[in-house]
Protein backbone atom coordinates (compact mmCIF):
# COMPACT_ATOMS: atom_id res chain seq x y z
CA UNK A 1 0.00 0.00 0.00
CA UNK A 2 1.26 3.36 -0.84
CA UNK A 3 2.06 6.14 1.68
CA UNK A 4 2.02 3.10 4.83
CA UNK A 5 4.89 2.34 6.45
CA UNK A 6 3.73 -1.10 8.36
CA UNK A 7 5.30 -3.91 10.14
CA UNK A 8 3.24 -7.05 9.93
CA UNK A 9 3.81 -9.91 12.28
CA UNK A 10 2.89 -13.39 11.45
CA UNK A 11 2.37 -16.83 12.87
CA UNK A 12 1.58 -15.73 16.13
CA UNK A 13 4.63 -12.96 16.61
CA UNK A 14 7.26 -16.07 15.12
CA UNK A 15 7.70 -13.95 11.96
CA UNK A 16 8.22 -10.10 11.53
CA UNK A 17 8.01 -7.96 8.51
CA UNK A 18 9.82 -4.30 8.83
CA UNK A 19 8.80 -1.73 5.95
CA UNK A 20 11.12 -2.56 2.81
CA UNK A 21 13.05 -5.39 4.37
CA UNK A 22 12.61 -9.64 4.13
CA UNK A 23 10.88 -11.25 6.77
CA UNK A 24 12.72 -12.34 9.96
CA UNK A 25 12.26 -14.82 12.64
CA UNK A 26 11.13 -12.96 15.96
CA UNK A 27 12.80 -15.54 18.28
CA UNK A 28 15.44 -18.56 18.17
CA UNK A 29 13.14 -21.22 18.99
CA UNK A 30 14.01 -25.00 18.96
CA UNK A 31 11.20 -26.33 17.18
CA UNK A 32 12.30 -30.15 17.26
CA UNK A 33 8.83 -30.69 18.84
CA UNK A 34 7.00 -30.41 15.53
CA UNK A 35 8.83 -34.60 15.03
CA UNK A 36 7.26 -35.63 17.65
CA UNK A 37 3.55 -33.71 16.87
CA UNK A 38 3.74 -34.54 13.90
CA UNK A 39 2.99 -38.55 13.34
CA UNK A 40 -0.15 -37.70 16.06
CA UNK A 41 -1.99 -35.30 14.15
CA UNK A 42 -1.36 -37.86 10.83
CA UNK A 43 -2.60 -40.61 13.04
CA UNK A 44 -6.03 -38.68 13.52
CA UNK A 45 -6.08 -36.91 10.63
CA UNK A 46 -6.51 -40.93 9.12
CA UNK A 47 -9.37 -41.44 11.77
CA UNK A 48 -11.19 -38.53 10.80
CA UNK A 49 -11.99 -38.27 7.15
CA UNK A 50 -12.01 -34.41 5.92
CA UNK A 51 -9.79 -32.79 8.31
CA UNK A 52 -5.95 -32.39 7.67
CA UNK A 53 -2.70 -30.98 9.07
CA UNK A 54 -1.03 -27.82 8.40
CA UNK A 55 2.58 -27.70 8.98
CA UNK A 56 3.42 -23.42 9.54
CA UNK A 57 7.50 -22.39 10.04
CA UNK A 58 6.03 -22.53 14.11
CA UNK A 59 3.87 -24.59 14.64
CA UNK A 60 1.22 -27.15 13.38
CA UNK A 61 -2.26 -27.26 13.15
CA UNK A 62 -4.74 -29.74 12.78
CA UNK A 63 -8.08 -28.62 10.47
CA UNK A 64 -11.28 -30.08 10.99
CA UNK A 65 -13.58 -28.00 9.04
CA UNK A 66 -14.49 -30.36 6.51
CA UNK A 67 -14.40 -33.29 8.46
CA UNK A 68 -17.87 -35.23 10.17
CA UNK A 69 -19.41 -33.09 13.47
CA UNK A 70 -20.25 -36.45 14.87
CA UNK A 71 -16.50 -37.40 14.10
CA UNK A 72 -15.04 -35.02 15.13
CA UNK A 73 -16.50 -34.68 18.90
CA UNK A 74 -15.32 -38.19 19.65
CA UNK A 75 -11.68 -37.82 18.23
CA UNK A 76 -10.81 -34.11 19.36
CA UNK A 77 -10.91 -34.87 22.93
CA UNK A 78 -8.52 -38.20 22.22
CA UNK A 79 -6.11 -35.74 20.52
CA UNK A 80 -6.26 -33.30 23.41
CA UNK A 81 -5.44 -36.10 25.55
CA UNK A 82 -2.50 -37.39 23.58
CA UNK A 83 -1.05 -34.25 22.86
CA UNK A 84 -1.33 -33.15 26.40
CA UNK A 85 1.23 -35.58 27.22
CA UNK A 86 3.76 -35.16 24.81
CA UNK A 87 3.59 -31.14 26.47
CA UNK A 88 3.39 -32.02 29.59
CA UNK A 89 7.03 -33.14 28.96
CA UNK A 90 7.85 -30.34 26.38
CA UNK A 91 6.34 -28.01 29.01
CA UNK A 92 6.80 -24.72 26.35
CA UNK A 93 3.91 -25.98 24.27
CA UNK A 94 0.87 -24.77 24.14
CA UNK A 95 -2.84 -26.22 22.63
CA UNK A 96 -4.77 -23.37 20.99
CA UNK A 97 -8.32 -24.14 19.99
CA UNK A 98 -9.76 -21.44 17.53
CA UNK A 99 -12.49 -22.21 14.82
CA UNK A 100 -12.45 -25.61 13.66
CA UNK A 101 -9.04 -26.21 13.90
CA UNK A 102 -6.36 -26.90 16.91
CA UNK A 103 -3.08 -25.39 16.69
CA UNK A 104 0.18 -26.33 18.55
CA UNK A 105 2.97 -24.08 19.01
CA UNK A 106 5.87 -22.82 21.76
CA UNK A 107 4.44 -19.98 24.59
CA UNK A 108 7.37 -18.84 24.29
CA UNK A 109 5.85 -16.42 21.94
CA UNK A 110 2.73 -14.43 20.89
CA UNK A 111 1.04 -11.39 18.75
CA UNK A 112 1.08 -9.46 22.34
CA UNK A 113 5.06 -9.93 22.60
CA UNK A 114 5.93 -9.37 19.57
CA UNK A 115 4.23 -6.42 19.64
CA UNK A 116 5.32 -4.97 22.28
CA UNK A 117 8.87 -5.97 21.71
CA UNK A 118 8.19 -3.19 18.72
CA UNK A 119 5.98 -0.32 19.98
CA UNK A 120 8.89 -0.20 23.00
CA UNK A 121 11.52 0.45 20.54
CA UNK A 122 10.20 3.36 19.14
CA UNK A 123 7.74 5.81 19.15
CA UNK A 124 4.73 5.57 16.67
CA UNK A 125 2.37 8.20 15.19
CA UNK A 126 -0.08 5.49 14.45
CA UNK A 127 -0.88 2.32 15.93
CA UNK A 128 -3.95 0.19 14.48
CA UNK A 129 -3.98 -3.49 15.44
CA UNK A 130 -6.66 -6.16 13.69
CA UNK A 131 -7.67 -9.50 14.67
CA UNK A 132 -10.33 -12.21 14.04
CA UNK A 133 -9.41 -14.68 16.88
CA UNK A 134 -9.10 -15.78 20.19
CA UNK A 135 -5.30 -15.14 19.89
CA UNK A 136 -5.34 -11.61 19.25
CA UNK A 137 -6.63 -10.75 22.27
CA UNK A 138 -2.64 -10.91 23.08
CA UNK A 139 -2.11 -8.33 20.74
CA UNK A 140 -4.81 -5.71 21.90
CA UNK A 141 -3.67 -5.88 25.40
CA UNK A 142 -0.62 -4.83 24.51
CA UNK A 143 -1.42 -1.67 22.10
CA UNK A 144 -1.11 1.57 24.11
CA UNK A 145 -4.09 3.79 24.33
CA UNK A 146 -3.51 6.31 21.39
CA UNK A 147 -3.25 3.23 18.78
CA UNK A 148 -6.15 1.61 17.56
CA UNK A 149 -7.65 -2.00 18.20
CA UNK A 150 -10.16 -3.69 15.81
CA UNK A 151 -11.66 -7.10 16.29
CA UNK A 152 -12.78 -9.15 12.90
CA UNK A 153 -16.75 -10.01 13.85
CA UNK A 154 -19.05 -9.41 16.68
CA UNK A 155 -17.01 -11.78 19.58
CA UNK A 156 -16.58 -10.18 22.85
CA UNK A 157 -13.05 -8.61 22.62
CA UNK A 158 -10.15 -6.02 24.26
CA UNK A 159 -10.84 -3.97 21.65
CA UNK A 160 -11.81 -0.78 21.02
CA UNK A 161 -14.22 -1.67 17.77
CA UNK A 162 -15.70 -4.33 15.80
CA UNK A 163 -16.02 -4.70 11.90
CA UNK A 164 -18.64 -6.92 10.92
CA UNK A 165 -16.10 -8.93 8.04
CA UNK A 166 -12.44 -8.98 6.66
CA UNK A 167 -13.81 -7.06 3.68
CA UNK A 168 -14.24 -3.52 5.86
CA UNK A 169 -10.38 -3.48 6.80
CA UNK A 170 -9.40 -2.16 2.91
CA UNK A 171 -11.80 0.83 3.40
CA UNK A 172 -10.17 1.41 6.81
CA UNK A 173 -6.54 1.00 5.90
CA UNK A 174 -7.64 3.56 2.75
CA UNK A 175 -8.96 6.30 5.21
CA UNK A 176 -5.70 6.16 6.81
CA UNK A 177 -3.32 5.75 3.54
CA UNK A 178 -5.15 8.09 1.29
CA UNK A 179 -5.44 5.56 -0.99
CA UNK A 180 -8.06 4.81 -3.12
CA UNK A 181 -10.25 1.39 -2.78
CA UNK A 182 -10.92 -0.20 -6.04
CA UNK A 183 -14.14 -2.17 -7.21
CA UNK A 184 -13.34 -5.56 -4.80
CA UNK A 185 -13.22 -3.08 -2.11
CA UNK A 186 -9.30 -3.65 -1.71
CA UNK A 187 -6.02 -1.03 -2.32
Amino acid sequence: MRGLETIIIAEHGFFIKYPHKEWVSNKDIDLSWMEKIRPILDEYTDRCSGSMVEEKKSSLVWHYRNADEETVSLRINELKDDLTDIIYKESRLQIIEGDKVLEIKSMLYDKGTAAKGIIDLDKYDFIIAIGDDRTDEDLFSVIPPYGYTIKVGRKPSKAQFNIRDQSQICNILATFSNDKVNEDGCL
